[in-house]
């Protein structure tokens, strides 16, 4: 008998918390620690840029962004989407900074990860059949709206709408803020 909603997000908010007090101690060993301040005073004068997961400001080249976790069950399934989008899209790849505390909207303090990539511009959202083409070269197909599936590797990517997929000004998709998962596509 599988747990219903509830006990899955009990277990699941149980995990992080025990994840994120051996991921401290680990990031305050490893000078890993960072300083929400800065980073918030950063993102509010940026124009406080979010979407459902993460805050995101740039500088210098460079798009900063703290991740909620709201996608994610743990913080090992977080490392593993990131280490998936790395793989998958190579071209607007993940580097891992540290983490931080931080409280917002009188919840607890969460633990979250910070994370960086090229900033890159882009001419347009692309559409679904750009995006349907490119997924197709990577072995996946289209299940429904901007959802993809590779049988062979057991992969789910989700979320590719014209605001994460984006086409460049020479033409080149430009993929980012996937939500992949480790899934049984049989289905």
């Amino acid at each position: 008998m599988y747990p219903d909603h509830r006990e899955i997000w009990r277990l699941s908010e149980e995990t992080k918390e025990l994840e994120s007090q051996a991921l401290y101690e680990w990031a305050d060993a490893n000078r890993l620690s960072l300083d929400a301040a800065e980073f918030t005073r950063l993102w509010f004068e940026s124009g406080c840029i979010e979407g459902g997961e993460n805050q995101v400001f740039s500088a210098s080249g460079v798009a900063y962004k703290r991740n909620n976790l709201a996608f994610h069950t743990s913080y090992l399934e977080y490392f593993e989407r990131l280490i998936l989008h790395n793989w998958l899209f190579p071209d607007t790849y993940y580097t891992f900074l540290g983490f931080m505390w931080v409280t917002e909207n009188e919840e607890p303090r969460q633990w979250r990860p910070v994370v960086f990539q090229k900033a890159f511009r882009a001419v347009r959202g692309a559409t679904r059949q750009e995006t349907e083409a490119e997924m197709n070269r990577l072995g996946f197909t289209r299940r429904y709206e901007d959802n993809y599936v590779n049988a062979d590797l057991n992969l789910f990517v989700d979320d590719l709408h014209d605001q994460n997929v984006l086409i460049d000004a020479t033409g080149e998709l430009l993929i980012f803020d996937p939500v992949i998962y480790l899934a049984d596509t049989s289905e």
